[in-house]
């Protein structure tokens, strides 16, 4: 009987153990796990004012592979065709915070509606500081805004979500 008990603890600490390094596998460079049991979660705002922003992709390793989370082509106005603009300062930039895990990438792509209603070209734009800047008084604005997740060079997953905005004068 002793014998026994003994060898159920021995399974039980070597089950134990090879959990504890499938763990310190799955962590990030920050210490943080790469599996994100809380998966983050944007919000954007200009001062105390909240941005409404459509989810349009979320995608994490365990459910897809990067490639899926991107896109292959990009429509803005189709994406953001029933998204009411959210009005805002010129000059006062748009706020992104992360709540979670910090991505390892993020940016946005821009799209301007033009007079005859179609849209400008569409820009791309890296973010290092979180932070859109808005100079244009008097535009209405198609934004998607994606962040990505890395491990080294292992994709974590990606977020990204669209916006509308009308930038009017101070």
């Amino acid at each position: 009987m002793k014998k026994l008990i003994f060898l159920f603890l021995i399974l039980f600490l070597t089950a134990c153990q090879s959990g504890d390094s499938k763990a310190s596998n799955n962590s990030t460079g920050n210490g943080e796990k790469g599996n994100y049991e809380k998966k983050p979660t944007i919000t954007l705002s200009q001062g105390n004012k909240e941005i409404t922003a459509k989810l349009v992709k979320e995608c994490w390793a365990e459910n897809c592979t990067e490639p899926s989370a991107m896109f292959q082509t990009i429509d803005l106005l189709k994406i953001t065709d029933n998204i009411q603009p959210a009005n805002v300062t010129v000059g006062k930039d748009i706020s992104i915070k992360v709540d979670g895990p910090k991505p390892t990438k993020m940016g946005y792509f821009v799209q301007e509606v033009e007079f005859n209603g179609t849209g400008a070209s569409l820009e791309d734009h890296s973010l290092e500081d979180s932070k859109i800047p808005l100079y244009e008084e008097g535009a209405k604005k198609h934004y998607l805004l994606i962040a990505s997740w890395y491990n080294g060079d292992e994709f974590i997953g990606s977020i990204s979500k669209a916006f509308v905005l009308k930038i009017s004068e101070k």
